[in-house]
């Protein structure tokens, strides 16, 4: 056992080093009781080459991607065919030039503390608040591993600061090999990295954060169906069915889809999730079907002005009360 540990610490800080590092990530934030941020934590930059949609977007779709732990823009690029999935659908004829496609790019650091992942909400919200003022016809969250928790933690930010009708812009939310009840291999990760953002993908049953997302997740679903008469919100969940070796699959599928509305299985390792190959990849039709859809009309977008969908925060009327 002892061994195995060994080789599996081994293979994580070969893995993680490998990386490409963003050049800012060396000087953007201090650790400590002290610490400050000399640059934003997270930054939203626009990939699209259309001409900027400035106010009023109600033709266009807002599509953002969120990286994972320890990932950066680079997340997003396929080495082997110098694909940048951010790029292919931002260039895809079949949109008609109805995208606006961003990248959250965030501080994860290997060996030291870094933001919090709450601190990564919070700075979020910023960045991605503007969008909504746009009037966007919808707003695509794609989050890839740890961006998959931090998309949900997000919309929940959106209930609470703008009620539920603004949650219906967010009407189709993708996640890819998001752990959404933890991952072991997160343990490992606590051993050997300072990042602090390794206790939101620990197991569930030990991670205060994932459990307060879920309850409150579970609270935001039952006022939707029964109180407010909004639409539930639309979670598409893409997982792992390769290994990759010697953790085996990073993330598994129980874990991956536990809140999905829908779900599909690829043959590609965690970190190929990311990364589809070109416009024909499988993994990239799966993801743009819905997009497109709602594009085109052919399926509902979760219009953020939807008549049914009512404000009703107060508790039930107590009928002994009356």
């Amino acid at each position: 056992m002892r061994i195995m540990l060994l080789f599996g610490a081994g293979f994580f800080c070969l893995l993680f080093l490998s990386k490409p590092w963003p050049a800012h990530a060396a000087s953007e934030y201090t650790d400590g009781p002290n610490a400050t941020a000399r640059a934003p934590i997270v930054r939203l930059k626009r990939e699209s080459v259309d001409e900027l949609c400035v106010t009023r977007c109600q033709d266009k779709i807002a599509v953002v991607f969120i990286h994972g732990l320890f990932g950066s823009r680079e997340t997003w690029l396929n080495v082997a065919t110098n694909a940048f999935w951010p790029h292919l659908i931002a260039s895809d004829d079949s949109f008609n030039h109805a995208l606006d496609v961003y990248v959250v790019d965030y501080d994860s650091f290997l060996l030291r503390k870094g933001p919090s992942a709450t601190q990564l909400r919070d700075e979020m919200a910023r960045e991605i608040d503007a969008l909504l003022s746009k009037k966007y016809k919808q707003i695509v969250l794609i989050g890839h591993s740890l961006g998959g928790i931090l998309a949900r933690a997000y919309l929940l930010h959106v209930k609470t600061a703008f009620g539920h009708r603004a949650l219906n812009s967010f009407g189709n939310t993708i996640t890819l090999g998001s752990p959404g009840s933890g991952a072991s291999i997160a343990n490992l990760g606590r051993i050997l990295s300072a990042n602090q953002q390794l206790r939101v993908l620990t197991p569930i049953e030990e991670n205060d954060f994932q459990q307060l997302l879920t309850s409150s997740w579970s609270d935001v679903d039952k006022k939707r169906l029964t109180r407010t008469h909004c639409d539930l919100l639309v979670t598409r969940a893409a997982y792992e069915t390769l290994e990759t070796p010697p953790i085996g699959l990073v993330v598994s599928k129980a874990s991956a889809t536990v809140f999905s509305s829908v779900a599909k299985g690829f043959a590609l390792t965690h970190e190929a999730l990311a990364k589809p190959a070109s416009m024909q990849d499988e993994l990239y039709k799966w993801v743009k079907e819905p997009i497109l859809e709602c594009a085109k009309g052919t399926r509902s977008c979760g219009d953020g002005a939807q008549a049914s969908c009512v404000e009703v925060d107060e508790p039930p009327s107590n009928p002994r009360s009356r």
